[in-house]
């Protein structure tokens, strides 16, 4: 891939923000402030909130990873009921905890990164968000290696996250999920497919809240349908309104609504010719994002 994906927006000012309409709303050419769209009684329990979660926090990277954007990304997932988003979060520092998704490197996922392109971060949307690409028709491993999946699809949100937040203010992820069956010889079993989505849909509502800005689905054969109907009574609501199925790019196209054709792979209506190579690719993210040491766990003061 290009390296001019690396490249961030010029001139970005932030994310525009529409929790509220308040007298407080974020001006053009202000310094982001994550509070600058909460009404009064928002910033109050952001405050309690935070003030309730720092007892629970045990190591620095937890105090690190908790920042005001994070907090709050938790509290919207639950409408701001603190009880709820408390018990969110604590679940979700708990599961960090245990995976240390910030701690996974290439060299952990490789068997998964060693092929034509099933998913990896590729260009940005006119805010700035990054593109992710989900191609699953050149999965090249199978059900023996469902674990090895999770993990490497935990390596790329946790990576396209933190590119996200490159842009002040920026936390959402925009994509690109193309099911054509590309004949790889991989996959997985429709069983364990049911299982591995579940797991996947689980690890994004509970700990990858607020992260989904859009998602556009493309060349989806009946069976794709079939088992997207499967898997929707496991998705929130608000998440399934933010998906497009893609019939005809050439009829409709959303994607190019919210993208330079520059950002867009040629595939679905863009002009960037360059996707995966792994040779070239496989320590990208790792350059641009450098994993934590599992030592990295001193406690908090």
């Amino acid at each position: 891939m290009s390296e001019k994906e690396e490249t961030l927006p010029t001139g970005s000012k932030g994310i525009e923000r529409t929790e509220s309409n308040n007298s407080n709303s974020q001006k053009e050419g202000d310094a982001f402030d994550p509070r600058a769209n909460l009404s009064d009684e928002q910033k109050e329990k952001l405050d309690k909130f935070k003030k309730e979660l720092e007892p629970f926090l045990e190591q620095d990277w937890e105090k690190e990873w908790t920042s005001e954007m994070c907090c709050l990304r938790y509290l919207r997932a639950r409408n701001f009921d603190l009880k709820k988003s408390q018990a969110m979060i604590r679940d979700t520092i708990v599961w960090r905890r245990e995976n240390r998704p910030d701690c996974i490197t290439a060299d952990d996922v490789d068997i998964e990164l060693d092929n034509k392109g099933k998913m990896y971060r590729g260009g940005r949307d006119k805010s700035g968000r990054p593109i992710v690409y989900l191609k699953p028709g050149w999965d090249n491993t199978g059900d023996k290696e469902k674990d090895v999946k999770i993990k490497y699809f935990i390596y790329v949100m946790e990576k396209a996250s933190l590119a996200a937040e490159q842009i002040p203010g920026g936390e959402k992820l925009v994509w690109v999920i193309d099911p054509k069956d590309h004949k790889a010889g991989g996959g997985l079993s429709t069983g364990n497919g049911i299982k591995v989505a579940r797991e996947v849909i689980n690890i994004v509502q509970n700990h990858y809240p607020e992260r989904l800005g859009a998602a556009f689905i493309y060349n989806a054969p009946w069976l794709f349908q079939t088992f997207f109907k499967i898997i929707t009574p496991f998705v929130d609501e608000n998440t399934i309104t933010k998906v497009k199925m893609v019939k005809d790019l050439n009829k409709s196209n959303p994607i190019m609504d919210i993208s330079d054709p520059s950002e867009v792979e040629v595939d679905y209506g863009g002009s960037r010719n360059e996707s995966w190579d792994y040779k070239k690719d496989r320590n990208k993210e790792d350059l641009a994002f450098p994993p934590k040491s599992r030592g990295e766990t001193k406690e908090t003061k």
